[in-house]
């Protein structure tokens, strides 16, 4: 029977169960079980129905007020402006300012503060000032999202200012970044932390310094050495260089002035040219004067470059000549180039004639031939090339010098007669040379710088004429760099892969330029490797016994004949500062720290040995020059010096030349193992060179003239020539292209792997 339980008092009586103890205690191992989960979803922040998600947090300072020892020390007046930065990757929170807080708390000067110590949130609303305090917020917080190479993250700065920051000695401070889920201080999430340590305030700084003097103005331009200027068009005659007059009346012009210089601007309105036409009338005669007038109008020039190794400016201008043509049969113009800057006036730099000529009349129909005149006709103008006998013709190789002789017809020299100088060392005379009374000669290089396949490519000219009855005779006075610069120039070039092998030169037999060049003939070809020098016969066999009877058989057949493969020849060259030409045709830039040496060319099992040793450029500041090499070939060596100049000679560089140690003079020694040395000092308007020569390989170093600027190289090129096949291995900068053109080469990898071919002589008849 059901107990009653006691009447509540002004009630009435109520029943209830009897308690029931299994279920009391499953009640509490329910709540048992539950207490974890409960209390790990209280740091479950949940908004908008979304759970929130954080990674890793980081806390960084940036403090205005620092030292060059990278601590942190306040001002003078012991307040110290901080910045924290706080980056938390994750993602489902809320950018509201309520959401996130950063606070400092202060942890004494005893040591570090210990995070464990620190409270968890601090509710205050206090800005800093007097920690703890809340830092303020510099800017809304901002959320990036994610992406395969970025991590989502959401980033806030504040900053605020720490008074009595320093309290005598080191002092500690830490800051927290929190995030509070759904703007409730109860749920502040600790998310990000650091410790900052502050240091004795800086000693005021010293007064600030005067403000800097102006920067000096730049230097004035300055122009010295040469200038020129060259004029080129579609109408321009390839062999007489002068312009005909199109049936238009207006010629297309290509102007180029060159002029050496430092300073000056390259802005277009400082390089303006003019063009004048001159006489009375206007284009009836040559200039009297070319300087600028102002009254003439300007061109502006299409582009200027400035080349700082050469200290030479290039201003190009492109422009329609019209009304071409005023006074037949010819109208003189001429182009002055100009340069003028805020310092300095317009004035003349450069200039060149532009004349116009009336065009050539069509050729009349062919005429009976009339009958042969008393006196020879006028010889036909100069021209460059033109076909027939007579050539002087390089046997191999290709022509690789000048020597031409002149006369003198009129206080004017013109070219007379030219000897060439071949690769293969052939010296070839005009055979006519020796009955002409010429007033000099003088030797030239055919190009600045060889072609990769040896000799040179192109020739050019200058010509000049006299007036006379039939017209105006023209010849040459100029011939490479050799002679007097003329009037008008003309060029040849050789087809491509192909240089210069022969060249002769025709001459007028007669009138008032007798014995002047009326035309030189340039013939091309593709350079023939010249032939190793001939093997020594093999001793004939003793005569065999002839038999007495009346029949013989026929001698056994003569031993096979070993015929050498043809020579393969290599070449690689080295110049300026500096570059290089491989063997395999590469070009490649080495620019070795000056005082440092470098082997370029290495054969140990003949023990060749080539370096060179880089000094620093003269004037352009961060390059290197070539001007000392020496050569080893275990029995004998060479060293080849370019010596400074002197104070007797200012800006006279000096190639010399040392055979075992000893000073050389001009001339050829001869050396222990085959080695041949030849030394040829430098001159003005000549090139110096040393020659070395062992077995299959010939080293030339030479130190060049320079005529557009009129001086000596400062620096060593160097050129490589090798014939037959180098055995491997073949070291140093240039080998691993003499290894790639061996390889490349069908001839020089059999001959290398195999022996040598054999033929068999056929017999005919009997003894």
């Amino acid at each position: 029977m059901a107990a009653l339980h006691p009447r509540v008092p002004g009630g009435t009586a109520r029943w209830r169960p009897p308690f029931n103890c299994s279920a009391a205690v499953a009640v509490a191992l329910l709540v048992q079980l539950l207490l974890p989960l409960l209390a790990r979803s209280e740091s479950i922040c949940v908004e908008n129905g979304s759970q929130v998600l954080f990674g890793n947090g980081n806390m960084a300072f940036d403090v205005a007020t620092t030292s060059p020892d990278g601590k942190f020390h306040p001002d003078q007046s012991n307040s110290l402006n901080v910045k924290a930065a706080c980056t938390i990757s994750g993602g489902g929170a809320s950018t509201a300012a309520n959401r996130w807080r950063a606070q400092l708390y202060y942890c004494g000067t005893g040591g570090p503060c210990n995070d464990a110590n620190l409270p968890r949130f601090n509710a205050t609303s206090a800005l800093c000032g007097t920690p703890p305090c809340n830092l303020a917020p510099t800017g809304a917080v901002t959320y990036q999202d994610g992406s395969i190479n970025q991590t989502a993250q959401y980033e806030m700065t504040y900053t605020n200012n720490i008074e009595n920051a320093w309290k005598g000695t080191k002092t500690f401070y830490y800051v927290k970044c929190f995030y509070l889920c759904g703007g409730d201080a109860n749920k502040a999430q600790d998310r990000a932390g650091a410790s900052l340590i502050v240091d004795a305030p800086l000693p005021s700084p010293p007064p600030p310094s005067p403000p800097p003097s102006p920067p000096p103005p730049p230097p004035a331009a300055a122009f010295w050495g040469f200038a020129t200027a060259t004029i080129s068009s579609p109408l321009k005659d390839p062999v007489l260089g002068v312009i005909w007059g199109p049936a238009s009346n207006v010629v297309p012009v290509t102007a180029t002035c060159i002029v050496s210089g430092q300073y000056a601007l390259l802005s277009k309105t400082s390089w303006p040219a003019q063009v004048l036409i001159c006489g009375n009338p206007p284009g009836s005669d040559v200039c009297s004067s070319t300087d600028y007038n102002p009254s003439v109008p300007v061109l502006q020039p299409d582009a200027i470059k400035y080349d700082e190794h050469s200290q030479v400016y290039t201003a190009t201008y492109s422009f329609n000549l019209t009304n071409a043509l005023v006074t037949p049969p010819v109208t003189y113009r001429y182009l002055t180039c100009l340069y003028g800057d805020s310092t300095t006036g317009i004035a003349k730099r450069a200039g060149a004639s532009l004349d116009v000529v009336v065009a050539r009349p069509p050729p009349s129909p062919p005429k009976p031939s009339p009958p042969p005149p008393p006196s020879p006709s006028p010889p036909p103008p100069a021209q460059l090339f033109e076909p027939g006998a007579g050539l002087l013709v390089c046997s191999c190789s290709a022509v690789t010098g000048l020597h031409v002789g002149f006369v003198l017809v009129g206080g004017v020299q013109y070219v007379s007669t030219v000897g060439i100088e071949c690769g293969s060392g052939e010296l070839l005379r005009d055979p006519l040379a020796a009955r002409i009374n010429l007033t000099g000669t003088l030797p030239s290089r055919v190009c600045a710088s060889p072609e990769a396949g040896g000799g040179c490519a192109s020739l050019t000219g200058s010509v000049v004429g006299i007036p006379s009855g039939a017209g105006q005779l023209l010849a040459f006075s100029r011939l490479q760099d050799a002679g007097l610069a003329g009037t008008s120039t003309q060029t040849m070039a050789c087809p491509t892969g192909q240089v210069i092998t022969s060249l002769g030169v025709a001459r007028y037999l007669a009138g008032p330029l007798r014995n002047a060049a009326k035309s030189v003939t340039v013939g091309c070809a593709r350079p023939r490797a010249c032939p190793p020098p001939p093997a020594s016969p093999p001793p004939l066999p003793p005569p065999r016994p002839v038999s007495q009877t009346t029949t013989s058989s026929p001698p056994p057949p003569p031993p096979p004949i070993r015929r050498a493969p043809p020579p393969i020849v290599n070449q690689a060259h080295g110049w300026g500062d500096p570059h290089f030409l491989g063997f395999d045709k590469s070009r490649f830039d080495f620019h070795g720290a000056p005082g440092t040496w470098k082997e370029l060319l290495g054969v140990p099992k003949q023990q060749l040995h080539l370096r060179t040793q880089f000094s620093a450029g003269t004037k352009v500041a961060h390059t290197t020059y070539m001007r000392v090499f020496e050569f080893d070939s275990g029995r004998s060596s060479v060293r080849v010096d370019l010596l400074p100049p002197l104070p007797a000679a200012p800006g006279v560089w000096r190639i010399t030349a040392k055979a075992d140690g000893r000073p050389m003079r001009p001339g050829t020694l001869k050396l222990g193992g085959g080695v041949d040395v030849t030394y040829v000092p430098s001159q003005r308007g000549k090139h110096g060179r040393v020659e070395i020569e062992q077995g299959n390989v010939r080293i030339v170093v030479i130190q060049k003239w320079r005529p557009n600027r009129l001086v000596l190289a400062d620096f060593l090129d160097l050129n490589i020539a090798v014939t037959g096949i180098l055995p491997l291995p073949v070291t140093g900068l240039l080998g691993p292209s003499y290894v790639k053109a061996l390889r490349a080469s069908t001839s020089g990898a059999r001959a290398s792997a195999a022996a040598l071919p054999t033929f068999t002589a056929a017999v005919a008849g009997g003894v």
